[in-house]
């Protein structure tokens, strides 16, 4: 019946080269269930991808003075949910890729193709908000890497881990 998932945040472990050393980032491993009320619900979480004594696997049903620890891990694990969402699913493959098809639309194609009719408003104002965006939220002393568990070298390596796997198969993952 598919009620049983695994969310992998194992693209975190690799990433932790560029993490700023004050920063402790998990790359937790996440089985999920679908309840009654069809409802996601975390049923167990490991911080780290290599099992040991010293990364226990935290679960809800646990005592009154392990109720902190299990809200502690599903913390976590939102902030490497969160990070891989803002940098990759929404920064990498949504602007900066749409980036990359108004640059080539403008060179190759002219301004009355009907293609390029067609796309011109879906990528108003791209170039400006991605311009923008890379000196607000992606530069050494902006406010996003900041904010996230990677900083700055978290972001741009992960950033570059993805623009150097980019390719039409993984980018356009069609049923």
């Amino acid at each position: 019946e598919k009620k049983l998932f695994v969310c992998d945040y194992a693209e975190m472990d690799a990433l932790r080269q560029w993490f700023p050393e004050e920063r402790v980032a998990c790359a937790p491993i996440v089985l999920l269930f679908v309840d009654e009320h069809d409802q996601m619900m975390p049923l167990a979480i490991q911080l780290f991808q290599t099992p040991s004594e010293t990364n226990p696997i935290f679960t809800p049903n646990a005592d009154q003075t392990s109720k902190g620890a299990w809200l502690c891990a599903k913390l976590h694990v939102q902030v490497a949910d969160l990070f891989l969402h803002e940098v990759a699913s929404h920064l990498f493959n949504t602007h900066l890729l749409a980036e990359g098809f108004y640059l080539a639309m403008m060179r190759n194609l002219h301004k009355r193709h009907p293609i390029s009719e067609l796309l011109r408003e879906h990528f108003w104002g791209t170039m400006a908000v991605d311009f923008d965006g890379r000196g607000i939220l992606v530069a050494e002393g902006a406010i996003m890497p900041r904010l996230l568990c990677a900083g700055s070298g978290g972001t741009t390596g992960l950033l570059a881990t993805r623009m150097a796997a980019a390719n039409a198969e993984t980018l356009f993952d069609f049923p």
